[in-house]
């Protein structure tokens, strides 16, 4: 596995100099035939070959195309006959080099890694864990998801890592995946544009990314994954990427804020690990606060194109068995190897492969469709050997995964910050250690519910671990360098237990007049100081919210006014047109001359008729019954027009004015007197 880890660092050294990927190939194909003293073959065994020695699942027809222009081979009868004197010596250097520099660089960071696991966590390594180590390490930076014994340390050592000729390492390994994994899944023959439908199945975690709900790393990784779609569809001339979630997934978002609003109404507990909840109950003093985000969410949703699926597949039906995943015994096989019911996750994944069907499964451009999810246990499914063909996109996959194929098949390049943001590893490791940390508070959380519901907790102590729990956990962004050393504390066993035991004494410690200070104290502050600034915040932002429905207002009156008005002169002036043509009807038989003189003085005594009618009988016309409501009428359509609920608009102004009332009743001076004696 070293030698695809080193070769990887080549590819981006070479894909600098080359821009090519099939130039890229070519050297590493010139060296492969100098250095084995190939003096002939056919594309099926070099590809074999080539790919053992280097660990590549490079496809026989990119090797067939990357040996076109090598002067050196002729090829006859179907094989590549190889002319030494014809090599090209210099490249075969210039690669040895690039290669040998590459490796000597990967080993000196597996050095480094070794030595700060051993010296930061001290810990023991023999021969067989180092080797152990090694191998999550190749897996670490190929993007293989997969949590296991050692990542906490690779991801810790990574984050605290401040030589840059390891970063440098590391970086041109991370992008060199990029590009290797783009030449396995990507007709290389059409590099540079985007032109396949494509529809793209979000979950309920990468929605929450888009928010911003778990943190702004994620949010970034979403937005360069936004972008080169956005770019897809803005370039092509008709929408070619589709972005949709289905109804199961709606039903989860809506479950999940429907908890929120119980831990608002103080009927459930916030675990402190789910970094999404916490970010939505935060500043929510109500239900209401609640629903306004879960109603802001899915307009974000549309406003954005991401549609809900209408569509529902029939698997009962013939023409939907063969596409059919959801086996009894795939069902069972694949819960007890990964010890939970993967019925949900694996009816997901049904519908995705009921909607690829026949399509191709090997060019990534071509699938038709995929699930994207943060869910781990989905991804293991999709890449399971009872899922997924041999060399076929999987079911679903990871956001990462997909940025990188689309900046790979649009071109994109490492220079302008075109780069995704993925292929940084200390973002990679922040993003990781921060999942860790999530799962250990999950774990710790889970421990403490079941103990206080046990009888073996008390309130207090309970309070006490919880505060704990919530004061340690870190979005990603918050995984920094100054604070490596609390996270190490808090990820080591001993240490976290130590931590709650000493909080825990202390707690113990307060005799009666401390706790009744602490109960007056949280009292003061809850019942006056901490009124008064989420009062003021609530009435805050329900003032912003009303300028927005003043607004609607007043456009919503303007418009009606006018409207209103047009009416108010154009039916006293219909029914003196038809007075008009009567009279003009009577007097038909008068000459033309006579005629046309009567026209120009009935029409101005019609307009000055009617104007005064309009002026004196207004009040009148407008409590005729018909005239009423048809004035209503007009008046909700304009409230419509401008999306203004009328009924919301008096609800938000009445609770303003509560607000206000209850801020000017609330004695400040008798809080800061309490506070003066407890000093």
């Amino acid at each position: 596995m070293k030698e695809l880890i080193a070769s990887l660092a080549v590819f981006r050294e070479l894909y600098d100099k080359h821009k090519d990927i099939y130039d890229v190939l070519r050297e590493f194909l010139i060296t492969f035939i100098f250095d084995h003293n190939i003096k002939s073959f056919t594309v099926t065994s070099l590809t074999q070959q080539f790919n053992n020695e280097y660990h590549f699942k490079i496809p026989e027809a990119v090797i067939k195309t990357s040996l076109k222009k090598l002067s050196f081979l002729t090829k006859k009868n179907g094989e590549y006959i190889v002319d030494n004197s014809n090599m090209p010596s210099l490249s075969i250097d210039e690669f040895s080099s690039l290669y040998n520099k590459s490796n000597n660089q990967y080993k000196m960071v597996i050095k480094k890694l070794i030595h700060y696991i051993q010296t930061t966590h001290k810990l023991d390594l023999n021969d067989d864990i180092v080797k152990e180590i090694e191998n999550e390490f190749y897996s670490y930076l190929l993007d293989q998801n997969e949590t296991r014994k050692y990542t906490k340390y690779i991801s810790l050592y990574f984050i605290s890592e401040t030589d840059p000729l390891i970063l440098s390492e590391l970086k041109d390994i991370r992008e060199g995946f990029i590009l290797y994994t783009g030449i396995i899944y990507t007709d290389n023959s059409r590099l540079g544009s985007w032109d396949s439908k494509l529809t793209i199945y979000l979950d309920t975690e990468i929605l929450f990314q888009m928010a911003g709900y778990n943190g702004e790393l994620h949010k970034i990784f979403f937005d360069d994954f936004f972008i080169y779609v956005k770019e897809i569809n803005y370039k092509s001339s008709k929408k070619l990427i589709n972005l949709k979630y289905f109804q199961s997934t709606k039903d989860e978002i809506i479950s999940f804020f429907t908890k929120a609003c119980d831990i608002v109404a103080g009927n459930d507990i916030l675990n402190p690990e789910k970094t999404a909840m916490v970010t939505i109950v935060q500043n929510c003093r109500s239900k209401s606060d609640v629903i306004i985000k879960q109603a802001d969410f899915f307009t974000l949703l549309t406003n954005n194109g991401i549609e809900l699926e209408h569509e529902y597949i029939d698997f009962t039906k013939a023409e939907n068995y063969s596409s059919n995943i959801y086996d009894n015994n795939i069902l069972e096989s694949l819960t007890n190897r990964l010890n939970y019911d993967v019925s949900n996750d694996l009816e997901l994944l049904n519908n995705i492969n009921a909607r690829r069907n026949k399509q191709e499964k090997k060019f990534f451009s071509n699938i038709g469709c995929i699930l994207v999810t943060g869910n781990k246990n989905i991804i293991l499914i999709a890449h399971d050997e009872l899922i997924k063909g041999d060399g076929e996109v999987p079911l679903a996959t990871t956001l990462s995964w997909l940025t990188n194929k689309f900046w790979y098949k649009l071109n994109k390049g490492f220079g302008n910050n075109m780069t995704p943001h993925n292929s940084d590893i200390i973002i990679k490791s922040k993003i990781i250690i921060s999942s860790i940390i999530g799962d250990k508070i999950s774990i710790e959380f889970d421990k403490m519910m079941r103990e206080k519901e046990g009888g073996n907790l008390s309130k207090e102590q309970a309070q006490s671990r919880l505060f704990y729990l919530r004061k340690i956990n870190k979005k990603p962004e918050n995984v920094i360098f100054n604070n490596i050393q609390e996270m190490i504390e808090f990820l080591d066993e001993d240490s976290l237990e130590k931590a709650k035991n000493e909080h825990e004494y202390l707690s113990q410690k307060y005799n009666e007049t401390e706790i009744r200070n602490q109960e007056l104290e949280t009292k003061i502050d809850y019942d006056n100081r901490e009124i008064i600034n989420n009062k003021t915040e609530l009435l805050m932002i329900k003032e912003k919210y009303k300028i927005i429905l003043d607004n609607k207002y007043r456009n919503s009156k303007c418009l009606f006014s006018i409207v209103k008005n047009i009416i108010r002169f154009f039916i006293p002036f219909v029914v003196l047109v038809l007075i008009s043509l009567l009279v003009i009807k009577i007097i038909n038989k008068m000459n033309d001359h006579t005629i046309g003189v009567l026209n120009i003085w009935i029409t101005l005594i019609v307009f000055i008729i009617s104007a005064i009618i309009t002026i004196i009988l207004n009040k009148k016309l407008e409590i005729l019954p018909l005239i009423k409501k048809l004035y209503d009428h007009i008046e909700i359509l304009s409230y419509k027009i401008f999306k203004l609920d009328i009924n919301e608009y008096s609800k938000i102004k009445d609770e303003i004015s509560i607000l206000k009332e209850l801020l000017l009743n609330i004695d400040i001076n008798k809080i800061e007197n309490l506070e003066k004696d407890k000093k």
